[in-house]
């Protein structure tokens, strides 16, 4: 019986997670999101599939955060 091999793009989607997870390794978690997020929203203002405004408002939320006095309630 023949066995199928994963393809070569499925592959490099693994190898882009695995580099993508190894940025942020041992961060915390709001550092971490906040890194992976603004790359990615980079990466999407340089490929035009979105604009800037989308890139300043996910930079936004993180000046907001900052300035908080106190946490929200979940």
């Amino acid at each position: 019986m023949k066995r199928n091999e994963d393809s070569k793009a499925l592959k490099e989607v693994w190898d882009m997670k695995e580099d993508a997870y190894k940025g942020v390794e041992g961060l915390p978690l709001a550092t971490a999101l906040h890194t992976r997020l603004t790359t990615s929203m980079t990466t999407a203002v340089q490929l035009g599939f979105v604009t800037t405004r989308a890139l300043n408002c996910a930079e936004a939320s993180v000046e907001y955060k900052e300035k908080r006095k106190k946490p929200l309630k979940v």
